[in-house]
């Protein structure tokens, strides 16, 4: 495909996701925000560029098909090369990664990034504008389009879509939403504090200012779903739509919903006491879900924390390794395990609980070769060690026994400081005893001369009277 006919592919989806989002807002939104997103249209172009796959440090692939700056949008170029315009769930896929990266940039016009609750919110924004575009048009297709992100964004969509699932009930799931990614983010949280109580203005705060490396840990789920469950004791909120046998068939009355963990959590922890009496025979199948989904985070878990542990195992392997080979790995391990201390995110965790295993008292291991760097013992570290056989635990006792003779010398050092310390302080008070003594016989010198005078002079006056 070339560039001309690229060039057309991408401006027919672009032209398709505008429509899209325009004929949900005709609908449910403003003419101030339809003006505010034409003018994003006008003044934000889309552009084609190779989007590499992202591996972080613990070889976890993050496949991303777009991003959003502040002066355009970029989608990947490979993307729009292999997409099926006439496949609707290729089509609707791309369709998806647009509007979500045009849903960053109608927040920006108003407010900063706002981390896990906004991407959450873009992915749910696009699955309404194309399904409600089904409806409207009434598209052949009427099967409910959810967008393919990854497990920690299914995570963060999962408190946003049971916050919305119960603003429904209101009629507000829509509006709502629309006020979040177009209208007064202030507004929207009031709005929500005035519905689920003072704790939600704790959690939006917490769930959009929380730190990129722990934005989509539980941190804020937690919150989530206690203020959910709260609203389920005090409203016992209707729950047939959950379960409905056509949850993924597109209607006027399910535009994004496909289900929520945070939700079947809340429905469980509330009890079946806070369930409607027509409704409590649903109450098992939340049980189930739940079961479910925690079997499913524990294999996540164990997934994440093997991949942690094989990247650990490749990186501080020391078998065939030379002496130079060796010691950069000790730098790295060192360097590494720093970086890792001072982040709060859920892989840097397991990575320092991984690494103790491999590595026993990592702190004092890492602290005794930054001491051994820093006294330039460091370079005899591997001497004379056997390197076909060596452990962490050889490498561990050899730096005691450095660490050992660096604190025998210091004690020396501070033995001899004490002596001629010692040493200075008795010749200070031999000289000070000696000029002491002299100080004292001039004294008595004078004392006795003045003594002798006073006698002749009383001597002499006695002698005077007698002749007188």
């Amino acid at each position: 495909m070339n560039e001309r006919e690229l060039s057309e592919k991408l401006s027919k989806v672009v032209n398709l996701a505008q429509e899209k989002i325009i004929t949900l807002l005709s609908d449910y939104s403003n003419n101030s925000s339809i003006e505010k997103v034409k003018s994003v249209f006008l003044n934000c172009p889309i552009e084609l560029e190779s989007i590499d796959e992202i591996k972080n440090e613990f070889n976890k692939s993050n496949q991303v098909g777009g991003y959003a700056t502040r002066d355009k949008i970029v989608i990947s170029r490979k993307d729009v090369e292999k997409f099926d315009l006439n496949t609707q769930q290729e089509l609707d896929n791309m369709l998806g990664t647009i509007i979500h990266e045009y849903a960053h940039k109608f927040r920006q016009v108003d407010s900063e990034y706002g981390n896990m609750f906004e991407e959450a919110s873009a992915t749910i924004f696009a699955e309404m504008c194309v399904n409600y575009s089904k409806i409207k048009n009434n598209e052949p297709n009427n099967e409910l389009f959810n967008m393919l992100t990854s497990v920690d964004y299914q995570k963060a969509e999962s408190q946003v879509r049971a916050i919305l699932y119960a603003l429904k009930q209101r009629n507000m799931d829509i509006s709502m939403m629309t006020e979040y990614i177009l209208g007064d983010e202030e507004r929207f949280k009031q709005i929500c504090t005035q519905i689920f109580g003072s704790s939600f203005d704790d959690y939006f705060n917490k769930a959009n200012n929380i730190s990129k490396e722990q934005q989509y840990m539980n941190v804020s789920e937690d919150s989530i779903i206690q203020i959910m469950t709260d609203y389920i004791k005090n409203n016992q909120i209707s729950l047939k739509d959950y379960w409905s046998t056509n949850k993924n068939i597109v209607s006027s009355n399910n535009l994004y919903f496909s289900g929520s963990s945070v939700l079947a959590q809340s429905v469980v922890n509330a009890g079946i006491q806070n369930i409607r009496e027509d409704e409590k025979d649903l109450y098992k199948y939340f049980e189930y879900d739940v079961k479910v989904n925690r079997e499913q985070s524990e294999f996540i878990s164990d997934e994440k924390r093997t991949r942690i542990r094989n990247k650990i195992n490749q990186d501080i392997n020391l078998s065939g390794k030379s002496k130079e080979e060796i010691y950069d790995r000790l730098i790295d391990l060192c360097s590494d395990y720093i970086q890792h201390k001072s982040k709060d995110d859920e892989e840097s965790k397991i990575y320092l609980d991984e690494l103790n295993k491999i590595v026993p008292n990592i702190d004092q291991f890492s602290e005794n070769f930054k001491r051994l760097r820093v006294s330039r013992l460091d370079n005899s570290l591997l001497d004379n060690m056997d390197l076909s056989n060596i452990s962490y635990k050889d490498i561990s006792l050899k730096m005691d026994s450095l660490i050992s003779s660096i604190e025998i010398e210091k004690k020396k050092e501070e033995l001899i400081k004490q002596k001629e310390e010692l040493l200075a302080l008795k010749q200070s008070q031999l000289d000070n005893g000696f000029s002491l003594k002299l100080n004292k016989g001039f004294a008595n010198v004078v004392l006795i001369s003045i003594i002798t005078l006073l006698f002749s002079l009383f001597l002499g006056l006695l002698i005077f009277k007698i002749i007188n």
